[in-house]
C-alpha cells in the first residue's frame, strides 16, 4: 500500500519525543529529574544530584543542571541555541546549561553532548528571529569530539560540572558574610576528575590535601591575628605583657626575628607540574573526541588484568606478560592478553637464585612496540605487591587502581599517539 510522506509538523513532534525519552533513560541513571510544563531557560529537563540531605528548601540549595535536548534526523539538519542559555550579559560560561542530541532510529542510535563552554568555543553566533543565537549544524555536531562513547564517563562529567557550578554559586553568596573563607576542600574543576593517569597523584585527592593544609595555615593566621586584637584592645600592661609572650612563643625564631611560620605543605612543585600536563591531555582528548574512549581503555585494561592476577598465584619470580594491541587510531585498545612466565624462561637466563632466594633479572626496558600496534609489557607482581609482610597475590585480594603498570601503559599510548611532550 502507498504511505504518503509524514507531514514535516509531525515529525518534528516524533523525534521531539524520541530525544527526550533518550535523554530520560540516560539522566536517570544518575540524577533526579524535575517535571517542567514549558520550556523555562531553554530546559527540556531540569536534573539535580542526588543529595537527599539537600532540599529546595535550603538556604543554599543544591543547583540544577538545565538540559536541552535536540533531535537530529540527518547530518543536514540544524538547531539554534538562544545566546543568554549559553552566557550572560557579562559573558561568563553558564556551566549548568548541557545540550543532549540524538540522531539516528532503531539499530543506530546515537547520542552527542555539549557544554555551554563547547557552544561558545566551536559554533558561530548567528540572528534569528533578531536574536542572537548558536547556530548547530549536524554535520558540525553529529562527529567523534562529542560523541557520548561511555555512558558513566559522561554522566560523571556532567555531575561534576554541576557540583562546580554549585560551588562558585556558594562562595558569590557567602562572600559578604563570611569575611575569610567558605571550608570547600573537596571542590576542584571537572576536567581534573576525569580519570587520566598520571605518574604521581591522584589529582582531586591531593589538591583537597593542600586546600586542607591551607585552610590550617588560615586558622593559625586567624588565631595570630586574634591574640594581636586582643593586645589593642588591653588596658592592663602586665596582661599585654602575657599576651605578648603567647604571640613570641608562635611567631619569633631563635634569631629573635618576628614572623609567621606556616607548613611547607600548602605547595607541591610537582603536583602543580603534574596538573598541567593533566590540562594538556584533557585537551587533546577532549577536541579529538577521545575523552569516553580513555576512560573506557582504563575499564578494560583494570578489569582484564586484574582478573587474571587475582586468578593466578604469583611467586618472587614469576613474570606477568601482557600483551595489548591497538585498533588503527593508535588509542583503543582491541585486545588484552596475559601470560605467566617464570623470570629465568622469560630473560634466557640460567635457572639459578641469588644469596636471598630470587632469580636475578637482567637490566631492559618494560616496554616493546610492534609494528606500532601492539605492545608487550612485563613486571613481576610477587615483587611489586605487597600488603605490609603479605604479598597481595598470594592473598587474593583486590587489586589496587593506583598500580603504576596502568599509567605506565597509557602513557606509553598517548606519547605514541601525541608525541613525546605529553609527559615529559
Amino acid at each position: 500500500m502507498y504511505q504518503m510522506d509524514e507531514p514535516v509538523w509531525l515529525k518534528r513532534m516524533q523525534n521531539g519525543s524520541i530525544g527526550e525519552a533518550r535523554t530520560r533513560a540516560l539522566l536517570m541513571d544518575r540524577f533526579w529529574i524535575l517535571e517542567r510544563s514549558v520550556d523555562v531557560d531553554g530546559a527540556d529537563f531540569l536534573i539535580q544530584r542526588r543529595l537527599l540531605r539537600s532540599n529546595l528548601l535550603d538556604r543554599t540549595p543544591e543547583r540544577f543542571g538545565v538540559i536541552q535536548v535536540k533531535f537530529f534526523s540527518t547530518e543536514a539538519t540544524t538547531h539554534y541555541i538562544k545566546k543568554e542559555y549559553v552566557h550572560n550579559s557579562q559573558d561568563e560560561i553558564r556551566g549548568d546549561f548541557f545540550v543532549i542530541a540524538h540522531t539516528g532510529y532503531e539499530d543506530n542510535p546515537k547520542s552527542y553532548y555539549l557544554l555551554a563552554e563547547d557552544i561558545k568555543k566551536d559554533f558561530s553566533l548567528v540572528k534569528k528571529d533578531d536574536i542572537d543565537n548558536y547556530k548547530i549544524p549536524g554535520k558540525s555536531l553529529l562527529v567523534d569530539k562529542y560523541e557520548i562513547k561511555s555512558r558513566k564517563a559522561f554522566l560523571d562529567r556532567i555531575e561534576h560540572t554541576i557540583a562546580h557550578v554549585n560551588f562558585i554559586e556558594n562562595r558569590r553568596f557567602a562572600a559578604w558574610s563570611i569575611p575569610v573563607f567558605t571550608r570547600a576542600t573537596d571542590q576542584i574543576e571537572p576536567k581534573y576528575k576525569e580519570p587520566i593517569h598520571n605518574y604521581y597523584c591522584d589529582i582531586p585527592t591531593t589538591f583537597a590535601d593542600l586546600k586542607s593544609n591551607a585552610e590550617n595555615a588560615v586558622i593559625k593566621i586567624e588565631e595570630i591575628m586574634s591574640m594581636f586584637k586582643s593586645l589593642m584592645s588591653e588596658t592592663d600592661p602586665i596582661k599585654y605583657s602575657e599576651i605578648l609572650e603567647d604571640i613570641a612563643y608562635e611567631c619569633r625564631n631563635g634569631r629573635g626575628e618576628w614572623n609567621i611560620s606556616l607548613s611547607d605543605d600548602i605547595y607541591d612543585p610537582e603536583f602543580a607540574d603534574v596538573c598541567i600536563k593533566h590540562r594538556k591531555l584533557y585537551d587533546n582528548l577532549k577536541t579529538d573526541g577521545l575523552l569516553d574512549i580513555y576512560s573506557i581503555n582504563i575499564e578494560k585494561l583494570y578489569s582484564e588484568i586484574s582478573k587474571y592476577l587475582k586468578e593466578n598465584k604469583w611467586t618472587t619470580d614469576d613474570v606477568h606478560k601482557i600483551t595489548i594491541s591497538l585498533n588503527d587510531d593508535i588509542f583503543t585498545i582491541n585486545e588484552i592478553r596475559s601470560e605467566k612466565i617464570e623470570a629465568f624462561k622469560f630473560f634466557g637466563v640460567k635457572n639459578e637464585k641469588n644469596e636471598w632466594g630470587h632469580q636475578p633479572i637482567p637490566t631492559c626496558e618494560k616496554f616493546k612496540w610492534i609494528d606500532g600496534k601492539k605492545i608487550e609489557y612485563f613486571w613481576l607482581p610477587g615483587r611489586c605487591l605487597f600488603n605490609g609482610d603479605k604479598r597481595i597475590c598470594e592473598e587474593n585480594v583486590a587489586i589496587s587502581r593506583d598500580l603504576s603498570l596502568y599509567s605506565e601503559i597509557h602513557m606509553a599510548i598517548t606519547k605514541h599517539k601525541y608525541g613525546e611532550d605529553e609527559y615529559k
